[in-house]
């Protein structure tokens, strides 16, 4: 009998608004990219505005690992998401 296919991996993301320095952090979702991630903050924290949709940026802080999490070091990357075009979608 076939296995169904695997779940989509999770990683845990900060959401920001850039407005100014420094960013002012939105939260934190599970998702598993960074356009995901942003949709998912502005449904959970009900970000209404278009433009602070547009200021949102995600940072990938944590993996899923075997089922647990690990914590990402600073030196490790998560799915690489420019900032300036991770807002990108969610103005929509």
């Amino acid at each position: 009998m076939p296995k169904d296919s695997p779940r989509p991996k999770q990683f845990e993301w900060r959401v920001v608004r850039i407005k100014s320095t420094p960013a002012a952090i939105v939260g934190y979702v599970q998702a598993p990219d960074a356009e995901q991630a942003i949709k998912a903050a502005i449904e959970r924290y009900e970000i209404s505005s278009p433009i602070e949709q547009a200021r949102l940026a995600a940072q990938c802080v944590k993996r899923s690992a075997g089922g647990g999490v690990q914590k990402l070091s600073p030196t490790e990357v998560g799915p690489k998401v420019p900032m300036s075009n991770a807002h990108k979608g969610a103005a929509t």
